[in-house]
């Protein structure tokens, strides 16, 4: 007499192949979470650098003149659109919008100034945020600031 073969049912392949993809989700998402940290930190250190780029982009228009400080002496915006694009590991680049402003103004609406060898200088706030292009009005993604002291024409 022979015996028969037991063969496998496609169920309980399924059931299987379910139990194993289960149990590898709870392997598997703390290297995810450590991918997500290390790609948010990548954006920060890129959106950093680009914040002192304009930053010092910033200084060199003020030194030369390209900006005057009464052309900042309220406040100056700059929402030009220039776009920064960073690549982290997806293939789609992330696009963000900077803004520029200088005031001279502190929380409380006060003005600062500082005198040395008789001439009067100002402090500039100067704060360059970072929104994500299509999420305007959101709040920044990076935002940075920074304290410069000018020379008033004049003075």
């Amino acid at each position: 007499m022979k015996t028969r073969k037991q063969h496998y049912f496609l169920l309980e392949v399924l059931i299987a192949i379910a139990l194993i993809a289960m149990c590898s989700i709870f392997l598997l998402r703390p290297h995810y979470a450590v991918f997500k940290s290390q790609e948010n930190a990548i954006t920060a250190v890129h959106l950093e650098r680009y914040a002192d780029i304009l930053f010092s982009d910033i200084k060199v228009a003020l030194d030369k003149g390209k900006i005057s400080f009464n052309d900042v002496a309220e406040n100056y915006n700059d929402d030009s659109q220039n776009v920064v694009s960073i690549s982290t590991f997806e293939e789609n680049a992330i696009e963000f919008l900077p803004l520029i402003t200088i005031s001279f103004k502190d929380e409380k609406g006060d003005l600062h100034f500082f005198e040395e060898n008789k001439r009067k200088y100002a402090l500039a706030s100067i704060r360059i945020s970072f929104t994500r292009k299509g999420q305007l009005g959101s709040t920044p993604e990076y935002e940075r600031s920074y304290k410069l002291y000018l020379l008033p024409e004049g003075s």
